[in-house]
């Protein structure tokens, strides 16, 4: 599916001006919880403890000066949801918020021009990529910023995503109810519906989404240590897909999890390795692996350990020399990229977050253990001995 969207159209209101109204300091806006390590000295000392180097973060350094450089007036990139999405993700990983000195613009007029797309009617119009990233990208922001109207923009969008779900627990194509499901179209769905819970969405059926989402990848899409794109175990790029999906929604210690993992070690690191042979076949290589990267290097992450320390030694040399010294990262193709503007986005985006993956998200959260940040909703989320969850809905 094509992941390119309009722009949507949406007068200024007032609420939303008073909130994007401010100027950059050097008094950025307290970053706590599951995000506590993206302040500057969180990310220091990550990278430090999990292995990173110094010129990997230049390499990020670089990838968001250029990231800025091609943003929109209007605040977007290229006017899109997915690309915008994309980029302030790429950004709030790092840290950056409305308030930060260097790239306080950049991301105000981001989360303005997503504000507009969650009020206006093309929200409901956009299809099923481009809604989880943009809603995926709102929840995150909400959650760093607490900015008030983001909460509102969150829960609608959310909303649509929960609607959307099929009855087995997967997501299609314009979320289409019928019998196919796609697992690439699922992870979009699946990190924004894990966004939203731990920003605090109080949206009815949230957590029973997220419990369908664990029963999908567990009993639909996992055979013979993979996870398939639209049959079971049919795609080994998808692998990190359902994968990370489980790592985030509670069940990183599923017997699903743990074969996908040993999958992406043994089979989806051989990618790495070849390029770090012969660096001239990056942009080849990266054109069918970058999207499936992406999930790959936050899955090794995640798992922590020697697995995590093989996968370091071999990505991170193979980023670093790939940047074109402009600081974005090229493919010949693959899903969205190539070597446009809009396709030079996408890789970038889905690159330099593999670099910024030391601070994401705090190498010990689970959501499984943890309540929503705000009240609203009835259940918990436990739990269960094999690593899954249990839901208990009022």
């Amino acid at each position: 599916e094509d992941i390119n969207d309009d722009a949507p159209q949406s007068d200024d209101d007032m609420e939303t001006e008073e909130y994007m109204d401010v100027q950059p300091n050097n008094s950025p806006l307290t970053i706590s919880g599951i995000m506590g390590g993206r302040t500057a000295a969180g990310r220091a000392g990550a990278v430090k403890k999990h292995g990173g180097s110094g010129k990997g973060q230049q390499a990020v350094n670089k990838a968001l000066k250029w990231l800025a450089s091609v943003q929109e007036e209007n605040g977007s990139w290229e006017s899109r949801p997915a690309h915008t999405g994309m980029a302030l993700l790429v950004f709030l990983a790092h840290g950056e918020t409305p308030l930060s000195e260097t790239y306080g613009k950049t991301v105000r007029t981001a989360i303005k021009w997503l504000h507009e797309y969650a009020s206006g009617s093309k929200m409901m119009k956009s299809r099923a990529y481009s809604h989880g990233i943009a809603t995926y990208a709102i929840a995150e922001a909400y959650g760093m910023t607490q900015i008030p109207f983001l909460k509102t923009d969150m829960e609608k969008c959310i909303q649509r995503i929960i609607d959307g779900q099929q009855e087995g627990g997967g997501f299609d194509y314009n979320y289409a109810k019928g019998a196919r499901w796609d697992l690439s179209v699922c992870g979009w769905q699946f990190q924004a519906l894990k966004a939203s819970f731990v920003s605090g969405a109080s949206n009815p059926g949230l957590q029973e989404a997220i419990y369908k989402s664990i029963k999908f990848l567990k009993n639909t899409t996992y055979k013979g240590y993979k996870f398939g794109y639209s049959s079971a175990g049919s795609g080994g790029n998808m692998t990190g897909v359902g994968t990370v999906a489980l790592q985030l929604l509670g069940a990183s210690k599923s017997e699903e999890a743990q074969g996908g993992c040993r999958t992406i070690e043994e089979e989806r690191l051989n990618l790495y390795r070849k390029v770090l042979k012969a660096p001239d076949t990056f942009a080849g290589v990266a054109a069918g692996a970058t999207y499936g990267w992406y999930y790959d290097t936050q899955a090794m992450f995640n798992t922590g350990g020697g697995t995590w320390k093989r996968w370091r030694k071999i990505f991170e040399p193979v980023l670093i020399k790939a940047q074109d010294p402009a600081g974005y990262w090229e493919t010949t193709g693959g899903p969205g990229m190539g070597p446009t503007l809009p396709g030079r986005i996408l890789s970038t985006c889905w690159t330099v977050l593999q670099l910024e993956v030391y601070y994401r998200y705090l190498p010990t959260f689970d959501i499984g253990k943890m309540d929503r940040h705000a009240a609203g909703g009835g259940g918990d989320i436990e739990d269960e001995k094999d690593g899954g969850v249990v839901i208990e809905i009022e």
